[in-house]
């Protein structure tokens, strides 16, 4: 599957280099995963436990992968949940995937945003 651009919202939340990424994507997978399974958040999902022995079905980990791509701002295969079956495997590989360096945001890539959310009459 093709990458992604990120979006504002991924390149808002993922941390640059020199971050902990790892702590932070390993805690933001585990708020997902949990919302999607509506556990409660003093329920955490252990790091090697088996997502599918937690309640993950095929369906929810399709609604789980359309989160984590529009999140992250990284394509993903329909099949990730099956081949990475643990939050650990899982945050590995996604590091994997995340870039490395966070877009530049200087002053001509803000005009140019503004410049096409006045022309288009929405942010």
């Amino acid at each position: 599957m093709p990458p992604r651009a990120p979006s504002r919202t991924a390149t808002a939340i993922i941390p640059g280099p020199g971050a902990d990424r790892h702590a932070w994507l390993f805690a933001h997978l585990a708020r997902a995963l949990g919302e999607t399974l509506k556990r409660a958040a003093d329920d955490p999902i252990p790091p090697r436990q088996p997502l599918f022995d937690v309640g993950l079905d095929s369906i929810l980990a399709l609604e789980l992968r359309d989160r984590l791509e529009q999140e992250l701002g990284i394509g993903l295969k329909p099949t990730v949940l099956f081949t990475y079956p643990t939050l650990e495997t899982l945050v590995d590989h996604l590091l994997t995937l995340l870039p490395t360096e966070r877009p530049s945001t200087d002053s001509s890539d803000i005009e140019a945003m503004l410049r096409a959310a006045l022309d288009t009459g929405r942010p």
